[in-house]
């Protein structure tokens, strides 16, 4: 692992991996489920909110990702100036 300013250790790829595999299977599950003729239309409401839930739970962990790295000076974020009085 990396280090970044003041001797950080970069975990960010690692700790990314970690959560993100159990999102993973959960989104697969829920897939399986939603194929399921067995669901009914309460079933298709809860899991229609579980994916909800888990793409927030995917973005969050994606900007956090994105954040550390500016952060660690792994990458640079691209400023662009816009003339607001146009």
């Amino acid at each position: 692992m990396s280090s970044g300013l003041d001797g950080q250790i970069d975990w960010t790829n690692w700790i990314n991996h970690e959560l993100k595999t159990p999102l993973n299977r959960i989104e697969s599950l829920l897939a399986n489920l939603d194929k399921s003729s067995n669901c009914g239309f309460e079933e298709q409401k809860i899991i229609l909110m579980m994916k909800d839930s888990l793409l927030e739970c995917r973005n969050t962990l994606d900007s956090l990702y994105l954040y550390n790295k500016i952060q660690l000076e792994k990458i640079a974020p691209k400023i662009t100036h816009k003339d607001v009085n146009k």
